[in-house]
């Protein structure tokens, strides 16, 4: 019932936003001989509406999902995460107050503070608005270490939540791959599995086998998994990240056009800003374009947390390869050589008929 109530709420948001935007558009457009300009307001109130009806959709299809899938209360609790729910709202509240607070002080609008707040506590520093009030500069000071603090809590909840659902799929899997055998009930007189009494030595051994069997099942459907996952979640995240590199260039490349960006300087852009570099020669001047940069830049945050885990990952597994190939066909030969070599020195040495030359028996020399 809550996410019923949930999901109707968020639906009923996107069409009340929707019918407002298309009644303030509609009644723009009959004004007779005014310039027709969007605003910064008008493009974030289309993608929060998207958004909205996105979420609503979203919950639905959890929400059936439920009723057919084996999540049990513990399952549910991981998918739903709580914790990542709690960490991502204490940032959008610093993001939108902070907003709030720079806007009456330093006298910008609402979506131009929130613009500064969002590439100053996304460490991006594009620096074409910055304070101008010694008041603004020194709530930067604590605004800028909370900020910090609080995406540095969400970017861990994210790898936290995706290596939860990771050991989730496991454990389906390696439920699939059970027995009847081994799902059967055997917890009457037995420690452990095993039974204790009633029942003779072949019993015994018949039930170790099995579940001997189970362990090294589990084992290998363990190993393959994270062996396929490694790679699938480092081509899913890369493909995600030059997804939203490239195609958010030619999105940034046609807003700017009164700046004469090329598709070159959109890549040059988008990438310093996806790498937190931000030098700040290039930065967006559309109201559309400051809009979108807002959006674009939070939703890069989960796809650049997980391709720098799984990139990592990969990596140090490659260094382990690499490693003990080096010591099974350089170290591990040479050392083998080397100690065949010592051998073959002391058997000379100690070996009758191997040595070049041979020390003549002493004689007795009495009656010298």
């Amino acid at each position: 019932m809550g996410f019923m109530v949930t999901v109707i709420g968020w639906l009923a948001s996107a069409i009340i936003l929707f019918s407002l935007i298309g009644i303030e558009v509609r009644r723009h457009r009959q004004a007779q001989g005014q310039a027709f300009l969007y605003t910064e307001n008008f493009f974030a109130g289309i993608i929060s509406a998207s958004l909205y009806f996105l979420i609503a959709l979203l919950l639905s299809i959890y929400m059936v999902s439920v009723k057919v899938s084996p999540l049990g209360p513990k399952d549910r609790r991981k998918v739903e995460c709580t914790a990542i729910v709690l960490r991502a709202s204490t940032l959008g509240i610093l993001l939108l107050g902070g907003a709030a607070v720079y806007s009456t002080i330093e006298g910008w609008s609402l979506m131009d503070a929130l613009y500064f707040t969002d590439y100053t506590l996304l460490t991006i520093g594009i620096g074409n608005i910055t304070p101008k009030t010694h008041l603004g500069r020194s709530l930067l000071f604590p605004y800028a270490t909370l900020g910090i603090i609080s995406l540095a809590f969400f970017i861990t909840a994210v790898a936290s939540f995706t290596d939860q659902m990771r050991d989730l799929k496991l454990k389906w899997k390696i439920e699939e791959t059970r027995s009847p055998i081994d799902n059967a009930d055997t917890s009457g007189n037995t420690v452990d599995g095993l039974p204790t009494a009633g029942v003779d030595g072949s019993q015994i051994a018949s039930v170790s086998r099995v579940k001997s069997e189970e362990i090294l099942r589990a084992r290998n459907v363990r190993a393959a998994f994270y062996r396929r996952r490694r790679w699938a979640e480092l081509g899913f995240f890369l493909a995600a990240w030059f997804v939203l590199w490239l195609v958010s260039a030619a999105i940034f490349c046609q807003s700017e056009k009164e700046d004469r960006w090329t598709y070159f300087v959109a890549l040059y852009f988008t990438y310093t800003s996806l790498t937190t570099i931000g030098y700040g020669d290039y930065f967006p001047t559309s109201n559309f374009g400051k809009v979108y940069f807002i959006f674009w830049s939070l939703l890069a945050i989960p796809i650049l947390t997980n391709l720098v885990k799984a990139i990592g990952s990969v990596f140090h597994i490659w260094l382990v390869f690499c490693s003990s190939w080096i010591w099974r066909h350089v170290l591990r030969r040479g050392r083998s050589r080397q100690h065949h070599n010592h051998e073959h020195a002391y058997r000379s040495l100690h070996t009758p008929g191997l040595t070049a030359t041979k020390k003549a028996p002493e004689t007795e020399t009495r009656g010298f």
